[in-house]
C-alpha cells in the first residue's frame, strides 16, 4: 500500500497535538540542560515565523543556515517550513568558495549565522551574493547593537503577530506535498556541490518509513544528535522525533560527547564509522588490559556475547540456558560498557560510510546493537537498513518499506519510491542522468544476497581498472588498510597502472610511539592486508604521509568522505615515485 503524500509541516502540527514527551533537550550557556516542551517549541517557532514574514519572507523563499548542530538550527528550520519557505544548509567547515556557491546558487535571501566567525565570513562573501538581504546571528553576545539576532527576530515576530495573528496559520495551510522543503548541497568528492531538491513529501515519507521499522524507536525515547544538521542523515532525526514523540538531545560539542552521552542517557545514537572505530579501539584497549581472573571472566562474557549476537542476527529465539548466561555476562561486563554510552543505549545507527565489519561484530558482542543503513541525499537519507531483530554484519540491510531496490547489469544500485528526490537544482542534464523512468541511479555498486540483504562494493566512478583489465574496488582495500593498528586512513590508486599503490596516514600518537620503527610497522600491516587479497588487489608500494587527511586541507568532504582526486593531486610527487617503482 502506497504512503499518502504528506508534508513535514503537517507532521509537525500533528506532533504538537499528539506528542507527550519532551521535545528537545539543549545545554544552556550556564552549562545546565534545558528541556523544551512542545508548547515551548511552538511559541518560539511562531515568533520566528512571524519575524521572517516581517522581513518579507514567504512561500518558496530561501533561508540559509550556517551553523553547527544546536537546537536553534531546528527551530529556524521549523519556522521556515511553517511558511513554505526553503531551508538551505551549509557546513561551517566548508570552504569560502563552496559556501558562496551554495548561497548564490540557491538565491538565499535571509541567512542565519551561528556566531561572529560565521557572520564575518559571510560579510567577506557578501559582494558575490546578490540575493542576500539580511544576516541573523544565533548567538546574541556576538552581535553589535545594530545587528539582527534570533532574539530580535523573535521580538519582531511578536509585534507582527499582534497585527497579523493568522499569518502563520494561513501560511501553514497553504503548504503542499510537492512544495520544495530544502536544497541540500551534496559535498561530492569531485566538482562543485550540487543542490538536491527535496520536497515536503520526500522528507515526510522518509520520517514515516523510519518509524515503521519495528523496534527502532519508541515514544519517549531520547536521541543524542551530534552529526551536522547540514547533512541529510542528521536532518532526518528531528523529523523522526516529531513524528514518533522522541526527544532530540542536542550535543554540546564533539569534545563533550562522552559527557553528553552520560548526562542525556540516549536510547538512539546516530553516528558515523570513525566515531565507532574510536569507541571500539578504546574499549578493546581496556579489555586487553585485564589480567588474571578478570581476564578469564571477560573472555567468557565475550564468548556468551558472540553466541547471543549470532542468535539475534538471524531473528531466532534465545535458548533459556544462553539467556541465563547472557544475564550474568550483562552484569559482569556489558552493563559497564554501555554505561559509557549513557547506560540506556538500545540502537546505534551507523551511516555515511562503510563500517569495518570487525568493529560492528565486536560491538554487537558487547550487546551494543549497531545497525548500518544505506542511502544518499538523493533518496532523502536511507533506502536500506538492518533491523534490530534481523541484521547481517557487512551489509546495509534489506530495503526499507515502500522502497524498491534493483541492480543494473553492471551492478549499479537503482532505487524507486516516495523518498527519491525531485532532481538537481538548475541542472537538468545531471537530473536526467540519474533519474530514469522513475528510478534513481545511485552510482553505487553492490550485490543483493538470497535473503535480500544489500551489500555495497564500491562507487561506480571509483572503480580502478588496472592495465591488465582487472577491476578493483578501492574502498574495500582502503577499509582493510584503515582497520589495521598503525594506519588511520588510506587512499588506493592505480587506474591504468600495472599494480596498486597506497597513500596512508597515521595518527600523531602512533607516529610518536613507533618513532624510527614506523615504516616497518606500517609495512607489516600492509603485508597482512595483502595476504587477504587476490594478487591483482594487493598493494605493491605505499607512502606514509606527514599528516592525516582533513577538511581544512580539502582532502575530505564535510561529511568526511575522502576526495581521492584531491589527495592524489596534493601528493603528486609521492604518487609519481610510487608508480615509478610499481
Amino acid at each position: 500500500m502506497a504512503l499518502p503524500a504528506e508534508t513535514v509541516t503537517g507532521l509537525y502540527l500533528h506532533g504538537l497535538a499528539a506528542n507527550r514527551a519532551v521535545a528537545y533537550r539543549s545545554r544552556t550557556p550556564g552549562g545546565t540542560w534545558h528541556d523544551w516542551s512542545w508548547d515551548d517549541v511552538e511559541v518560539r517557532v511562531r515568533e520566528l515565523a512571524h519575524g521572517l514574514i516581517a522581513l518579507g519572507v514567504g512561500h518558496g523563499d530561501r533561508i540559509g543556515i550556517v551553523a553547527d548542530t544546536r537546537v536553534e538550527w531546528t527551530l529556524v528550520d521549523l519556522a521556515a517550513l511553517s511558511l513554505g519557505a526553503v531551508t538551505v544548509p551549509a557546513y561551517t567547515v566548508a570552504s569560502d568558495e563552496d559556501t558562496a556557491h551554495v548561497l548564490r546558487d540557491a538565491e538565499v535571501r535571509v541567512l542565519v549565522a551561528e556566531n561572529r566567525v560565521v557572520a564575518d565570513r559571510i560579510a567577506r562573501l557578501r559582494d558575490g551574493l546578490p540575493a542576500l538581504e539580511r544576516v541573523v546571528l544565533m548567538e546574541p553576545k556576538a552581535a553589535a547593537a545594530d545587528e539582527l539576532t534570533l532574539d530580535r527576530l523573535a521580538a519582531m515576530g511578536v509585534t507582527h503577530a499582534a497585527s497579523h495573528p493568522d499569518a502563520v496559520d494561513e501560511a501553514r495551510a497553504a503548504v503542499r506535498p510537492d512544495d520544495l522543503l530544502t536544497l541540500i548541497y551534496t559535498s561530492g568528492t569531485t566538482g562543485r556541490p550540487r543542490g538536491c531538491r527535496i520536497l515536503q513529501r520526500n522528507f515526510a515519507a522518509m520520517a514515516r518509513i523510519a518509524i515503521a521499522v519495528p523496534g527502532l524507536c519508541r515514544a519517549g525515547d531520547r536521541c543524542l544528535l551530534f552529526l551536522p544538521l547540514a547533512h541529510c542523515f542528521a536532518r532526518l532525526m528531528p523529523y523522526v522525533g516529531l513524528t514518533a514523540d522522541v526527544t532530540i538531545c542536542f550535543a554540546t560539542s564533539i569534545a563533550r560527547l562522552r559527557a553528553d552521552l552520560v548526562e542525556t542517557k540516549p536510547h538512539l545514537l546516530p553516528t558515523v564509522p570513525r566515531a565507532l572505530q574510536a569507541a571500539h579501539d578504546g574499549i578493546r584497549d581496556q579489555l586487553d588490559a585485564a589480567s588474571g581472573a578478570r581476564r578469564r571472566l571477560v573472555r567468557w562474557a565475550l564468548d556468551v556475547g558472540e553466541r547471543v549476537a549470532n542468535t539475534r542476527a538471524t531473528g531466532q529465539r534465545m535458548p533459556p540456558g544462553l539467556a541465563a548466561q547472557h544475564r550474568l555476562a550483562e552484569a559482569v561486563l556489558f552493563r559497564r560498557v554501555r554505561a559509557g554510552f549513557g547506560g540506556e543505549i538500545r540502537t546505534i545507527i551507523s551511516g555515511g560510510a562503510a563500517l569495518d565489519p570487525d568493529v560492528a561484530r565486536f560491538l554487537h558482542v558487547l550487546d551494543l546493537a549497531v545497525l548500518e543503513g544505506y542511502g544518499q541525499t538523493e533518496c532523502t537519507t536511507a533506502a536500506a537498513f538492518n533491523r534490530p531483530y534481523r541484521y547481517r554484519v557487512g551489509t546495509v540491510g534489506p530495503p526499507l518499506p515502500h522502497v524498491d531496490v534493483r541492480l543494473a547489469e553492471d551492478g549499479e544500485i537503482e532505487l524507486r519510491g516516495p523518498i527519491v528526490f525531485d532532481g538537481y537544482h538548475r541542472d537538468d542534464a545531471a537530473t536526467a542522468a540519474v533519474l530514469v523512468d522513475g528510478w534513481l541511479r545511485t552510482g553505487d555498486v553492490g550485490t543483493i544476497d538470497e535473503d535480500g540483504f544489500l551489500r555495497l562494493t564500491d562507487r561506480k566512478r571509483d572503480l580502478i581498472v588496472l592495465s591488465n583489465g582487472k577491476n578493483v574496488a578501492p574502498q574495500r582495500v582502503e577499509g582493510l588498510l584503515a582497520a589495521r593498528p598503525t594506519i588511520s586512513q588510506a587512499v588506493v590508486l592505480g587506474d591504468g597502472q600495472p599494480a596498486l599503490v597506497a597513500l596512508v596516514t597515521v595518527t600523531e600518537d602512533t607516529r610518536t610511539r613507533l618513532g624510527d620503527g614506523l615504516r616497518a610497522a606500517v609495512k607489516a600491516d600492509v603485508d597482512a592486508v595483502n595476504e587477504t587479497l587476490a594478487p591483482f588487489e594487493r598493494i605493491r608500494r605505499f607512502h606514509v604521509l606527514d599528516d592525516e587527511f582533513s577538511t581544512e586541507a580539502g582532502d575530505l568532504t564535510p561529511t568526511l568522505k575522502v576526495r581521492r582526486g584531491v589527495v592524489a593531486r596534493r601528493h603528486a610527487e609521492a604518487v609519481d615515485r610510487l608508480f615509478g617503482g610499481a
